[in-house]
């Protein structure tokens, strides 16, 4: 089945990216179209697979990590940060379905960076709206992360959705 996602050409004028070694922005870009991603831009995508399709210096690279991409090898699991900057899910349908995505992935310590960066990308509502299993699941991590940022996480995911409509209107 054929997809979409929005390619922004933005990308190349940050400082980050433009640091990136250019092994390193090919890996971004096949790992941002390749044929296991999705709407969540949280996806599994087996070693194996990767190394055989790109070569071994490709899955050093991706499980070095960089700020565009991170890997759990444990459970072959890419997560890229940047991907919802630019494929941000706005209607309630995509919502739903990027949360689907994630809802049917094992749970990982990613899950936490994942929804850090759908809170930030597509806000609350976005984050309200997980699976029941996966916020308790990522609430819990977030804890023992101890930050700022993860501890407002945790508080945001754990609360009912009407609570969440008055912290927005408070913000």
């Amino acid at each position: 089945m054929s997809r979409y996602v929005t390619v922004n050409t933005d990308m190349w004028n940050e400082r980050m990216f433009r640091k990136m070694p250019r092994s390193s922005q090919d890996l971004y870009m096949y790992l941002f179209t390749c044929p296991e991603s999705n709407q969540a831009g949280f996806f599994r995508l087996p070693a194996e697979d990767l190394e055989a399709r790109r070569g071994k210096e490709a899955l050093d690279d991706l499980i070095k990590g960089s700020p565009f991409y991170m890997y759990d090898a444990e459970y072959e699991l890419v997560f890229l940060p940047q991907f919802l900057k630019y494929n941000a899910a706005k209607t309630t349908n995509q919502i739903t379905g990027v949360n689907r995505v994630v809802a049917a992935l094992d749970e990982c310590d990613m899950m936490v960076d994942f929804y850090l960066a759908f809170l930030k990308y597509g806000g609350k509502k976005a984050v309200k709206m997980a699976e029941p299993r996966v916020k308790e699941y990522v609430a819990k991590q977030a804890i023992y992360r101890g930050t700022k940022e993860a501890e407002e996480l945790a508080t945001i995911i754990t609360a009912p959705l009407e609570e969440t409509k008055q912290i927005q209107n408070k913000t």
